[in-house]
């Protein structure tokens, strides 16, 4: 499956338009989607991800990697609030990666509620393996915060305290 997301915005002071397409997979075996990650985090991501799934939540991966252009672009829309992302790759790997969650222990993860339990789930599990997630970004309002999740909850990366 494939994901394209097509984007038109102003605020580049011209109409842009940004076809982007990325693999969209469960995660499964040698986990491929993650090949972007700098190889210590790729194997931290990797344990906390077969934690999860052994405890019924799957996931499927929306971004690892970016370039410059792509961080600017997520920032101007508003996706981002920051230009020293960790997903702008350094030294040729990323240090984050954006989850989604595919189903949980209830079931397929087609409400926010079951989404909640997911990415609850994903910033609990997280610090096990020295990672954190943007579900601790409480700063960051979003509609996640009435299950006490900051505003980007399926953001992973290394803990940074």
């Amino acid at each position: 499956m494939v994901v394209r997301a097509l984007v038109w915005t102003a605020a580049l002071g011209a109409a842009w338009w940004l076809l982007t397409t990325k693999p969209v997979r469960r995660l499964t075996g040698g986990r491929p989607e993650l090949d972007e990650l700098a190889p210590d985090l790729r194997v931290k991501v990797g344990k906390l991800l077969s934690e999860l799934e052994g405890n019924g939540y799957t996931w499927r991966v929306l971004d690892v990697a970016r370039t410059v252009d792509e961080q600017e672009l997520n920032v101007r829309l508003g996706y981002s609030r920051t230009m020293n992302s960790r997903h702008v790759a350094a030294a040729g790997a990323a240090r984050a990666v954006d989850l989604e969650p595919v189903s949980t222990p209830d079931g397929p993860a087609t409400t926010d509620e079951l989404r909640a339990q997911a990415y609850l789930a994903l910033r609990d599990t997280a610090p096990r393996y020295g990672l954190e997630t943007g579900g601790i970004w409480l700063a960051w309002s979003s509609k996640w915060a009435k299950w006490g999740l900051g505003g980007d909850p399926g953001h992973v990366q290394e803990a940074t305290s």
